[in-house]
């Protein structure tokens, strides 16, 4: 598989279309028809079902659905006051039913578990919270061997939050857990399940107040604190881990580096060899939200903020920690500020975004990340070159596939080794087929970035500049 890399700089050449192909947007959000989805989408054949946060008749979110090709969207249900209001996470299928939780509403306002029929009719609550069996889940519900397991941000028994269990028809409630801050506080996340154990993170509490990570029978037995985050190595995880074999995969919002900007690291499902993976830079992506995905290998995500347009980002990461690919930068017109996780089917990435599009209310996209591959791409390698490098400061890049120089009017942007840009504009070669630089910067490695004017990335790499 072929990455674009630091050492490695690829070109990639979609023909007229540049690299402005992989990007769809599939809905603008607009308010009445849903507004601000913290969540992810769930997939059955060719349709696409998710939830809003807000917007609807109601104001309080809607249950949607939408075909892969972007067609056919549709307001399915309503929320209100009674039927929860603010739901978020990700619808979970089985059946002919969808169950989901909302954070706020129901008969205590402290939110409820619902299910719905696929077909938008059946609307059932399941369980209204009351503070007393949990508050407010911001997360999503999971279903194993027909029982619902689920967070709450706020209540239980020290108003830190709960873990619970639920049958699919409403009956047999049981807190799992009750969090004290010591186990662990309020958490945004969701469990992940394998066999009888759970696992899962809590964004505050533990032994640095900055989050832990936990495993626990689904009985409730056998808690485990398996990691303290501790600024440093990682802070308020907010999504859900994923599972390797016997490594546990997930990303915290903050902590890490200078930037504070999160991380992505990994762990041994009995807490041994956490290898923080990746800090990220705000320059590539910052303050990540939802969960990661592993496909063939290589771990994809988004991030809420950083980017050419600092509006959060798409990016791959190889399980290692190395090769993070900065894939795609949303600019507000196409979305901004994602809020959950990617959905694959066919090939093709699709995610929403909370904020941005025509009525900055989010959006639904589509992507389709080169570095899978198509029978469409072709890669050119050393089709950016830097010259003379090391130097001093003044240098030429050029970009030698004229066609892709045409179509995707690229942006030449430098970054220094704290994530702050230092150099910014758009490409424009002279007749000799280069653009002089003049960095005027300090001594240090940079990294260099090529992006279209649609925010994806047709290039990046290092340089070194010594004086």
């Amino acid at each position: 598989m072929k990455k674009i890399t630091l050492s490695l700089v690829l070109l990639f050449c979609l023909g007229i279309s540049g690299v402005q192909a992989q990007y769809t947007l599939l809905h603008s959000f607009s308010g009445p028809d849903g507004s601000d989805p913290y969540g992810s989408l769930t997939q059955s054949g060719n349709t696409l079902y998710g939830v809003t946060t807000l917007g609807g008749a109601h104001g309080y979110g809607c249950l949607f659905s939408i075909n892969v090709n972007g067609s056919g969207y549709r307001d399915m249900f309503d929320f209100s006051t009674p039927t929860g209001q603010f739901p978020m996470g990700k619808l979970v299928m089985a059946g002919n039913k969808f169950y989901g939780m909302a954070a706020g509403g129901g008969a205590n306002n402290d939110g409820l578990v619902f299910s719905i029929d696929t077909t938008g009719g059946g609307y059932i609550d399941l369980l209204d919270f009351n503070g007393t069996n949990g508050a407010n889940p911001f997360g999503s519900i999971i279903l194993a061997n027909n029982k619902l397991y689920g967070m709450t941000f706020n209540g239980g028994a020290k108003s830190d939050g709960c873990i619970f269990s639920l049958n699919t028809n409403g009956t047999g409630y049981k807190t799992i857990l009750n969090f004290n801050d010591t186990n662990g506080a309020y958490t945004e996340g969701t469990l992940l399940i394998n066999g009888k154990v759970l696992y899962g993170m809590a964004q505050n509490g533990g032994t640095y107040s900055s989050g832990v990570i936990f495993s626990l029978d689904t009985d409730g037995s056998r808690y485990k604190n398996l990691y303290n985050f501790n600024d440093t190595n990682g802070a308020h995880p907010e999504g859900a881990l994923i599972l390797s074999g016997h490594e546990l995969f997930g990303m915290s919002y903050n902590g890490g580096g200078t930037n504070s900007g999160g991380t992505i690291f990994s762990l041994d499902t009995n807490g041994g060899n956490f290898r923080n993976l990746y800090d990220f830079l705000l320059a590539t992506g910052s303050n990540p939200y939802g969960d990661l995905l592993l496909s063939n290998g290589v771990l994809y995500g988004m991030a809420t903020a950083g980017g050419t347009g600092d509006s959060g980002v798409i990016f791959s990461m190889d399980t290692d920690g190395t090769a993070y690919t900065y894939l795609f930068g949303f600019n507000s017109n196409n979305g901004g500020l994602p809020r959950g996780d990617l959905t694959l089917y066919g090939g093709m990435f699709y995610g929403m975004t909370s904020a941005g599009g025509g009525s900055n209310d989010g959006v639904i996209f589509s992507f389709k990340p080169i570095i899978l591959g198509t029978e469409n791409v072709e890669t050119v390698s050393g089709s950016i070159n830097i010259y003379p490098d090391p130097n001093k400061g003044m240098f030429a890049i050029a970009l030698s596939h004229a066609e892709l120089v045409s179509a995707s009017q690229p942006i030449v942007e430098i970054y220094n080794t704290l994530g702050q840009q230092v150099y910014s504009k758009s490409y424009q070669p002279s007749a000799n087929g280069y653009q002089r630089i003049d960095l005027n910067a300090p001594a240090g490695v940079y990294l260099y970035r090529v992006v279209s004017a649609n925010g994806e990335l047709i290039g990046e790499g290092k340089l070194v500049v010594q004086k």
